[in-house]
């Protein structure tokens, strides 16, 4: 299955990204995200993610996710998320670290460019976001410890 797609709008005055995910929300889109967002959050923006249209959330885009709690100094806000979704955040436990609220978004919303990752940065990605979900105490905490030592393994040879 193929991952989906992530639109954006920036409000400069208001310092807010919107952005809006389709589709399976997974590794392959996590490190554009998080390579896209990372400015935005160290210039004190704040986030809302619209995830009326998502399917699907992997480990790797929900650990992204919560790096970004971490690195904002606002509340990351969780948009027009279906059940399934929630579930997503529930399962590993990491719901309480953003606010979920339904908003109607009336924006222009802008591709985001893919970006073409070299292995070894989709790797660190996948890391990073693993550890962050250890971080958070994740239910699955001893899963992704044995990935993360692996891909660390991986990286190494």
């Amino acid at each position: 299955m193929s991952s989906g797609n992530i639109k954006f709008n920036i409000e400069k005055i208001r310092k807010a990204l919107y952005i809006s995910v389709t589709g399976r929300a997974t590794f392959e889109i996590a490190y554009m995200l998080e390579k896209f967002c990372l400015p935005f959050l160290e210039k004190n923006y704040h986030l809302e993610f619209d995830f009326s249209k998502t399917t699907y959330l992997d480990s790797t885009f929900l650990g992204i996710m919560a790096l970004f709690t971490r690195k904002s100094i606002y509340p990351i806000m969780i948009c027009n998320a279906t059940q399934n979704v929630f579930d997503y955040f529930k399962v590993l436990n990491i719901h309480t670290y953003f606010e979920f609220t339904h908003k109607e978004f009336d924006l222009e919303w802008f591709e985001l460019p893919l970006i073409n990752e070299e292995n070894s940065e989709l790797i660190k990605t996948v890391i990073d976001a693993h550890e962050e979900l250890i971080k958070k105490g994740s239910t699955d905490s001893n899963k992704f410890k044995s990935l993360v030592e692996s891909l660390r393994k991986a990286l190494i040879h």
